[in-house]
């Protein structure tokens, strides 16, 4: 359990609250803050008079005031008055929008539009007025969900102490001005799923990782029924059927879902198999053949109908995370998900607790597998998931997690502790590495300060942490020692040891000394506060990004290359960044764009943080093509931005791209260009390496980083050691 200070406070902010309420955030709200009572926090919710999205959100149904509801004090305050019609209006334009009209780096309404929807959502000025006034008597206030008025309006009143969890989903809200207001001003944001967090990365860019924590998303098992149930003249231990629990709209894809059980059934005429459909539906709902529609069903049911199914289906693009997959699990049945939604795709895949599939034919022959199947394969499936499901954790480690990330975002996991590095003299690499940790170390809130190991100053009090390259080690006794040569001298009492690199890490190993990587910092956090408007360069065309330091012949190579890929690809286009060049390769690319008529086709960037953060999240691909990567922050930065990498071997490229990217061993520009065009439009060959990539970078992100220098130190509390990442199989 975490230790709680006396003096925490946390208020958890958020439109609707109430037992009785069924949305996944609204039951997430009364949950977690529960949860976090149990702590020993002081959690008081501050919410509106409104009874329930469903309602009219300028009715005040609840008495204004505050209540004490199982030792949580909970505030209500009075919603305004809105403007239904024109609310309606804007949100009207945002649903009828395609998903591909949506732009990372631009709103998907205009002005006017956005202003209307912020305004005309359900909000209060009685509530922000407290927040404004009060707010900082709490150490965190929690935000749910993302897109009302309560947090777009609430987050920015109280910033510094502001926590996210946003219930994110890839849909057109997210793409607005105010919510990405919101993402990059908020203390931290708190997700529900890795799959969340993925999305988010996507819309709003590598900065909202370094702020981010996976805190997880627990559900109560369902106790399966006593005695078989009947609804109306359905026996569900008599039948076999896969199971949709839920809202059927369509914003919950049941269109798809019903469209694609037509088909297997057109396929299947034989089948016994029926779909059973559970939850609110429209009022012109015609029963179709094969389904069944038991509308709203209480929880007993609910039960029954998951322990008999086959199968749960989930066709939604929409979802953080799906509590109706975790009941599933629970009862030990496989599930059904649409790949397009991350965070469910990624849990089932993970867990190998059921199936994922993008296209209607996908869901056909998904649903003719699960029909088919002996009973025995199915419920294997489904142990897999009962398994993810108990990993996942309960609500109670939720809380924990959430008070842990709250710490590290306030920099309060290794406060007041000193640390002073020992720093060689004259080696470059050494002090880039030592300036990238001690910043990390800054933001986990140690008091940090360098020396020169030629004249080393420790402090009274501070562990010294020394970092050795090619000279003698310094006379200081230290508490922990990161080598970053292989062959580095070590002292003869050997603290806690750390390698630098995967290579220097191997090099001591053959010396038969034993250490552990901590690998240099790569911080997505670098690229926060950059807003575009409009990103140039997502346009359409191919955008390949090159990172590596180029000489005239790597830089003729790299045009030989491009002008083969656009021979068969069509248009596309080539970013070079004037720094990586010497004179004479800027020179030879500009004389070959112009006598091969590249026009725009060869982008030579300034080194203006816009642009190159612009050509970063519009890249389909990078390259480091040229002489050996420099550090390793230049193959690890397009990992944070999802972009793959294709490179010619080196030290570096070993560590880092190589488990996730492309090694080109040719130096011929015409199979450099084939491997380019693969890697840039084969949807899986991309889905794999980004997956990878996204595993890879974690290693360099500073949490992790800061982790393990802590831990060797022992400067992290033993309650606030790092808890296990939710569902991570």
């Amino acid at each position: 359990m975490h230790r709680t200070e006396a003096r925490r406070r946390i208020a958890f902010v958020t439109p609707w609250y109430g037992r009785e309420l069924s949305g996944g955030a609204e039951r997430l709200a009364w949950d977690l803050s529960h949860a976090l009572a149990r702590t020993g926090a002081l959690v008081e919710v501050l919410t509106t008079t409104c009874r329930s999205f469903h309602d009219d959100w300028g009715a005040n149904y609840h008495r204004p005031g505050t209540t004490v509801v199982d030792n949580l004090i909970v505030r209500r305050f009075k919603v305004d008055s809105r403007d239904r019609a024109a609310f309606a209006r804007a949100n009207g334009k945002l649903l009828s929008l395609p998903r591909i009209s949506l732009r990372r780096d631009g709103s998907p309404l205009g002005e006017r539009d956005t202003q209307t929807f912020a305004r005309e959502n359900i909000t209060s000025r009685a509530l922000l007025a407290f927040l404004r006034e009060k707010g900082s008597n709490y150490s965190a206030v929690l935000f749910t969900p993302y897109l009302y008025g309560t947090t777009l309006d609430g987050v920015p009143l109280v910033a510094d102490r502001a926590f996210v969890i946003p219930c994110l989903h890839d849909e057109a809200y997210a793409y607005l001005d105010p919510v990405r207001d919101v993402f990059a001003g908020a203390r931290g944001i708190l997700f529900n799923s890795d799959g969340e967090g993925e999305v988010a990365g996507t819309i709003f860019g590598p900065a909202v990782h370094a702020k981010s924590s996976v805190i997880g998303h627990a559900v109560d098992p369902v106790a399966p029924p006593r005695a078989p149930v009947t609804i109306g003249a359905f026996a569900p231990h008599r039948a076999r059927y896969v199971l949709y629990l839920g809202r059927q709209d369509r914003t919950k894809n049941t269109d798809f879902l019903l469209d694609a059980f037509a088909r297997f059934r057109e396929r299947r005429v034989g089948s016994s198999l029926q779909l059973v459909l559970a939850g609110p539906q429209p009022a012109a709902f015609h029963g179709r053949d094969g389904v069944i529609a038991l509308g709203y069903v209480n929880e007993d049911v609910k039960a029954a109908l998951l322990t008999y199914a086959r199968a749960l289906v989930q066709p939604s693009t929409n979802e953080s995370f799906s509590r109706a997959i975790y009941e599933s699990w629970f009862a030990r049945r496989p599930v059904v998900v649409h790949g397009d939604c991350r965070a469910t795709a990624r849990a089932v895949d993970e867990a190998e607790g059921g199936w994922t599939g993008t296209s209607v034919d996908d869901w056909v022959r998904i649903l003719a597998t699960i029909d088919e199947s002996a009973d025995d394969a199915v419920d294997a499936i489904g142990r897999h998931g009962f398994a993810a499901a108990l990993e996942n954790g309960t609500w109670d480690v939720v809380a924990a997690r959430t008070l842990q990330a709250i710490d590290a975002a306030s920099g309060t996991l290794a406060a007041a502790r000193a640390i002073d590095q020992i720093v060689p003299l004259g080696e470059g690499p050494v002090t880039r590495y030592a300036l990238a940790l001690g910043d990390a170390l800054r933001h986990a809130g140690a008091d940090v300060a360098s020396t020169v190991a030629e004249g080393p100053i420790v402090r009274p009090g501070a562990s010294a942490v020394v970092h050795l390259g090619h000279g003698e080690p310094p006379p200081v006794v230290p508490a922990a020692m990161v080598v970053h040569v292989a062959g580095a001298i070590l002292p003869e009492r050997v603290p806690p040891l750390f390698a630098a690199s995967v290579s220097a890490l191997h090099g001591l190993a053959e010396r038969g000394i034993a250490a552990r990587l901590l690998p240099e910092v790569v911080d997505p956090g670098a690229w926060a506060g950059i807003r575009l408007e409009r990103n140039p360069f997502d346009d359409g065309r191919l955008t390949v990004l090159s990172i590596a330091p180029l000489g005239v012949e790597d830089a003729q190579r790299l045009i030989e290359t491009f002008v083969a890929l656009v021979r068969t690809t069509g248009d596309a286009r080539l970013v070079v960044e004037r720094a990586d060049c010497d004179a004479d390769a800027l020179a030879a690319l500009e004389r070959d764009a112009r006598e091969l008529d590249l026009h725009d086709a060869l982008v030579l960037l300034d080194g203006d943080r816009s642009s190159r953060y612009a050509a970063r999240r519009a890249a389909a691909l990078a390259c480091a093509l040229g002489s050996p990567l420099p550090d390793v922050a230049r193959a690890v930065d397009p990992l944070w931005f999802d972009v793959p990498v294709v490179a010619f071997d080196d030290p570096i490229v070993r560590e880092t791209i190589e488990p996730c990217g492309f090694v080109m061993e040719s130096r011929v520009p015409r199979e450099i260009a084939a491997l380019l065009k693969v890697v840039a439009t084969d949807p899986n060959l991309r889905r794999a390496a980004i997956t990878e990539g996204r595993r890879i970078r974690t290693r360099y992100g500073p949490s992790t980083v800061t982790a393990s220098i802590l831990d060797a130190l022992q400067m992290l509390d033993p309650v606030a050691a790092p808890l296990p990442r939710p569902s991570k199989r």
